[in-house]
């Protein structure tokens, strides 16, 4: 999936949203952008593989509330997760300048990620494009894999341990406005370590035995999956963030700017368009900022400036008398 955003110097946009699908009727709810009958949607098969589908759609927004709207209301593969767009536009006499920001809101930030991963793993998970590490430069392909390998593992680890900690949390609600002779705040403590270490091995492992859930059922009293069935005010945010769709989403959010850029973390630029990869590692941990920075020259502004410059030159500095 590719979002295009390209901004007018009004604050106006259009939005472009490319993708392949399997299905020519697909389904809006399965795209990290929000997309309703309002946009200018074309389908075509593909060249090169004709059981698929290239998608084309195309709308043109007033300002970023609107986009912002869509956001917060409507349903996507990043239902759950906050994001937000602020666009502005501010004029300086010689130039005008005109900033952007995006924010796709970290949901998993309360356990910190670099207890698990050093800065170089960190670096490397979140990477924009297919640089390797400086430690990695001219090494072998195993050595790298093995590198590959461990900060997965080391992300799995951290991502397992937040997932408990959110499902945890429900729990907790559950136990507090719904007691039982089996449920009691101290009953689930003791239980604690023994559900969280077998959740991550579930976790990590998708054991087909899952002792997770026999655990729970024989300590507990009730199987989980029909606790969170029961009770799904408490496990909202664990189900939406658990959902596959918000842990598999990877797009490219471009954006064009007005003028010319001369900030931005984008992590490419090409002939003007700026790109960031967004994907779960980089905005399960914290917050993923998207920013770009670019200014326009006023013309106009420097002619009456040239033209008061020359005024003042003629107005103060009379000519010399001739000389008889």
């Amino acid at each position: 999936e590719v979002v295009t955003t390209v901004f007018r110097p009004d604050g106006s946009f259009t939005r472009t949203v490319e993708f392949v699908s399997d299905k020519k009727d697909f389904d809006p709810a399965d795209l990290a952008t929000p997309l309703d009958s309002t946009w200018e949607i074309q389908v075509v098969c593909d060249t090169v593989d004709s059981t698929r589908y290239r998608v084309t759609a195309e709308k043109a927004y007033a300002g970023v509330e609107q986009l912002n709207e869509d956001y917060r209301t409507m349903i996507t593969a990043l239902e759950g997760v906050k994001r937000e767009l602020s666009f502005e536009k501010r004029f300086m006499w010689f130039y005008t300048f005109y900033y952007y920001q995006e924010t796709v809101y970290g949901v998993l930030s309360k356990r910190p990620v670099r207890d698990y991963l050093t800065d170089e793993e960190l670096r490397y998970l979140q990477r924009d494009g297919g640089e390797l590490p400086p430690s990695l430069e001219g090494k072998d392909s195993v050595t790298i894999k093995a590198f590959d390998d461990r900060v997965q593992e080391h992300f799995q680890r951290w991502l397992g341990n937040s997932l408990f900690d959110l499902w945890w949390a429900g729990m907790n609600n559950v136990v507090t406005g719904h007691p039982s002779e089996k449920f009691t705040p101290a009953r689930l403590l003791e239980e604690e370590d023994s559900l969280r270490m077998l959740y991550l091995k579930t976790f990590q492992d998708l054991i087909p035995e899952q002792h997770f859930s026999r655990y729970f059922r024989e300590h507990l009293g009730i199987d989980p999956d029909t606790l969170v069935a029961r009770y799904p005010e408490a496990f909202d945010r664990y189900e939406k963030i658990t959902d596959s769709s918000v842990m598999l989403v990877s797009y490219e959010n471009r954006v064009v700017m007005p003028g010319k850029v001369y900030d931005t973390n984008a992590g490419r630029t090409e002939q003007g368009v700026l790109s960031w990869r967004v994907s779960a590692a980089r905005f399960l941990p914290g917050d993923l900022d998207m920013f770009a920075a670019s200014r326009e020259a006023n013309y106009w502004a420097w002619l009456v400036a040239l033209f008061v410059i020359i005024f003042a030159v003629v107005m103060f500095f009379p000519k010399k008398k001739e000389r008889v």
